[in-house]
């Protein structure tokens, strides 16, 4: 999923917290990621590993930019990245296996079957490696060895005309060595696990009314276990964390220019950590309107809302309206406005961590008063800095998108769009000191602070030649900036001092490189060939520099010391067919300029050459 990812245009590959998704410059917090419609969870600080998906079994993958809350609600503030997995509408079984170096080995099978009412699927893979090492003089390796299994089942029946009932279900369970040093030696493994259900009833009264019931459940586990040189347990940890959500949609087809889509639900959700003083749940209640038209036979316009009730954080309203205008038959423009919103998380509520090697400790906002207050009494604060009598509730976050869009289309081999967005983000949630006690331990708590916006633009260009050929080229200009700190910026009221010659400045407008972790210049170039026999790809991913770290201590980007280099991946592959292509042997080369960047960027694995076979079988 992360190579796949990182050739789109507009999303961008992080590693806070493991592997996520940034999406036109907003984190991989703000992007709701859903299998077939349905939200995966197992988040960690925000992040969903990208690593835990696979991509065997997929038809397509929908990539929706921009905030998307009026129909998926918290999370798809940024957008929404959306894994459409193949249902199974033919008699079919396919193998594939593929080994590289760094001995990665992934190894699937898959089958489905059909007739007039049934329809069943099966998907399972296996996926390892002995990870990497970029730094022989530490202990430990950059990234350590693992092996995942996926498991994903599906059936569909047809009562008659009207009724059909749909049932899918996926595994996931993921080992991990862990080894580091601290004085000396710990060894120990992560175990992950993951399980989802669905259940859906759909009924069509008449051919232009459609209705669904949709039943969802997901449960994901984590587990640690770290012994030191003697066998003992230096540390054991857990998460657990419960989804549900029942949800029924209803669409009415007035005519082909007049559609109406509503619907609504109910989500409870629960949490268990070792970080959490004891299991916490939630619940939400939503419901849903779109409404879209095809007028003048030049316009076309989509409205949309959603209300959601959380008896943690209230209730949201998120609108969006978009309309399109085609003047000629090969030319479009288009624009959308949209407010998304992210509820606080569990981790921003009830957190209950201590880390008394380094020294601080962070509480989430509903248990922070009262530990606050229990330390005052006990005379363990030197300083306090807010009133832990006073509410510290949290809003959930805002946000505002708007999108300008043109598509044009020279020729019918052609393409090319034009694309200018924008996010506004308020309410912000981030972490400020709190407090300090009498053993020199900072305390954090979360607030409510910053506004936060990007913006920037997109091209992408396509055309289809000699027959066989394909061509994409893409580019993304982002501007990404704390509002707050612009400000003081252009104020002059930011200083900056020289860690070697002590000497301090004033901060200039242009020294202010906005948020940390965005390139302001990303860029993708595909080729591709497909003939009867033979398929081949050429694909380049650019991605200019970007600040990873303040070391001048005023917690902006504003020194060349803060930025890693851009970079440049290449990957090749090709591929032939066999036995009336049932059989494919592909070759290639991903990141053939072995791109490395171990402190910033460690999914990299450097240079990676591999062999793929795949055979399949299939009867119409």
């Amino acid at each position: 999923m992360q190579e796949v990812l990182a050739e789109q245009i507009g999303v961008s590959l992080t590693a806070e917290h493991g592997t996520g998704a940034q999406m036109q410059g907003l984190g991989a917090e703000y992007v709701q990621v859903l299998i077939d419609g349905e939200p995966v969870v197992g988040r960690t600080a925000g992040t969903l590993e990208l690593s835990r998906l696979a991509v065997g079994n997929l038809e397509r993958i929908e990539i929706l930019k921009g905030a998307t809350s009026s129909l998926y609600g918290s999370e798809a503030l940024a957008g929404v990245i959306n894994l459409i997995t193949e249902e199974g509408k033919s008699r079919r079984f396919a193998l594939s296996a593929r080994y590289g170096n760094q001995q990665i080995a992934d190894f699937s099978a898959q089958g489905s079957w059909s007739n007039e009412r049934w329809r069943l699927r099966l998907f399972a893979s296996r996926y390892s490696t002995k990870g990497y090492d970029f730094d022989t003089a530490t202990f430990g390796q950059t990234v350590e060895p693992y092996h995942n299994y996926n498991l994903q089942l599906g059936a569909a029946y047809r009562f008659g005309e009207r009724w059909r009932l749909r049932w899918a279900a996926r595994g996931f369970w993921q080992w991990q060595l862990n080894r580091f040093d601290v004085g000396y030696i710990i060894e120990g493994s992560t175990t992950q696990q993951e399980y989802a259900n669905t259940l859906t009833l759909e009924y069509s009264p008449q051919k232009k009314w459609q209705m669904q019931l949709r039943a969802y459940h997901t449960h994901y586990a984590a587990n640690t276990t770290l012994r030191d040189e003697s066998n003992a347990i230096w540390e054991e940890s857990f998460f657990r964390q419960n989804f549900f959500r029942l949800e029924y949609q209803s669409a009415l087809n007035f005519s082909t220019k007049y559609q109406l889509l509503v619907g609504a639900g109910y989500a409870p959700e629960s949490i268990a950590a070792t970080r959490y003083q004891t299991g916490q749940q939630q619940h939400n209640g939503y419901a849903f309107a779109q409404y879209s038209a095809q007028w003048g036979g030049k316009w076309r316009s989509l409205a949309a809302a959603r209300f959601d009730y959380n008896q943690t954080f209230g209730s949201q309203l998120s609108p969006k309206i978009s309309l399109q205008y085609q003047p000629l038959q090969r030319l479009s423009f288009s624009a959308s406005f949209g407010v998304g919103f992210k509820a606080p998380d569990f981790r921003q509520l009830y957190l209950d961590f201590n880390n008394n090697v380094a020294g601080y400790a962070v509480y989430g906002s509903r248990v922070m008063g009262d530990i606050l207050q229990n330390l005052q009494a006990q005379g363990q604060l030197s300083a306090l800095y807010i009133d832990p009598s006073t509410d510290i509730s949290l809003q959930a976050e805002r946000s505002r998108s708007y999108q300008l869009a043109a598509q044009y289309r020279p020729a019918t081999q052609s393409l090319l769009k034009l694309q200018f967005f924008r996010h506004d983000v308020r309410n912000l949630i981030e972490t400020q000191i709190v407090a300090q006690d009498q053993q020199g331990r900072t305390i954090f708590g979360y607030t409510n602070l910053r506004r936060i916006f990007t913006q920037g633009v997109e091209f992408q260009y396509e055309q289809h030649f000699w027959e066989h050929w394909q061509l994409q080229a893409a580019y993304q200009c982002l501007f990404a900036y704390d509002a707050e700190a612009l400000r003081r910026v252009r104020a002059g009221e930011v200083f900056r001092r020289d860690p070697n010659t002590l000497q301090t400045s004033r901060l200039a407008a242009n020294d202010y490189g906005g948020l940390f972790n965005r390139s302001r210049h990303t860029a993708n170039l595909k080729i591709h060939y497909q003939s009867d026999l033979w398929s081949a790809s050429f694909r380049a991913v650019y991605r200019s520099r970007f600040g990873f770290a303040d070391l001048n201590g005023n917690t902006l980007l504003d020194d060349e010391r803060e930025y890693t280099k851009g970079y440049i991946t290449l990957h090749l592959s090709a591929a032939r067919f066999f036995l009336k292509k049932r059989l494919q042997i592909q070759m290639g080369i991903d990141n053939l300029l072995n791109y490395r960047n171990p402190a910033q960027l460690p999914f990299f694995a450097g240079r990676l050459a591999f062999l793929c076979l795949h055979w399949q079988w299939e009867q119409d």
